[in-house]
């Protein structure tokens, strides 16, 4: 549940904006505009999961590699291949992969976790919160609200780096107490990285069990 509950913030349209509030307007488009000239986009992150009234907290290291449509995504024992076309869901402790041919737009950005980075949209109204330091880095806080009250989410939160608007931190908070926060320790843009990558190759797992849902 806590892994599909974080691929659901990950993946959602977040840069999808309505509200007229100039300055995260101003900020958001810069940064979107900036992250569409980058041929490829690599982040290494840290998830983690709290509730404060059930003394919860669960934290994960995770990465991702984005190149056009395509990313490979590896995150709490569970590996996402998607070549544009198929994608591979590759179970580490079960040495297992599913594999799905996904319509384009199913689920939003399911089939595209790139679409984090630019997409437009009128699903979110969005505000300006502040200007602070999040582990000693300047940022811009800009709060999104969704439009729809069907979500399970109340506010998106991003941190961006007031220097280079790179992210720095994203944090959902969910209807039922949960909070979830995405730290991003590193990311590059514009790194060599081959098409190959993206497909899954059963010849690197032995004895993989192979689920063909296609």
């Amino acid at each position: 549940m806590k892994k599909i509950l974080f691929l659901a913030l990950l993946l959602i349209p977040v840069f999808a904006f309505s509200q007229k509030d100039q300055r995260a307007k101003e900020i958001l488009d810069d940064f979107s505009k900036k992250t569409k000239g980058y041929k490829t986009m690599y982040s290494e992150f840290s998830f983690t999961l709290e509730n404060q009234q059930e003394n919860i907290k669960d934290s994960h290291k995770g990465k991702i590699t984005l190149k056009g449509r395509k990313y490979v995504l590896d995150l709490m024992g569970t590996v996402i291949y998607f070549n544009g076309k198929t994608k591979w869901t590759y179970l580490k402790e079960a040495n297992e992969v599913n594999i799905l041919e996904p319509k384009e737009g199913d689920g939003g950005v399911l089939d595209n976790p790139a679409k984090l980075f630019t997409i437009y949209d009128r699903d979110f109204k969005y505000k300006f919160k502040e200007e602070t330091t999040l582990n000693r880095i300047p940022v811009f806080v800009i709060d999104l609200y969704p439009k729809s009250l069907a979500v399970t989410y109340t506010i998106v939160r991003f941190s961006f780096n007031q220097k280079t608007l790179e992210p720095v931190q994203i944090k959902y908070f969910s209807k039922d107490g949960n909070r979830y926060t995405l730290d991003i320790k590193k990311f590059d843009h514009d790194i060599a990285v081959g098409d190959d990558i993206f497909t899954f190759s059963a010849a690197k797992y032995p004895g993989v069990t192979v689920n063909d849902l296609r």
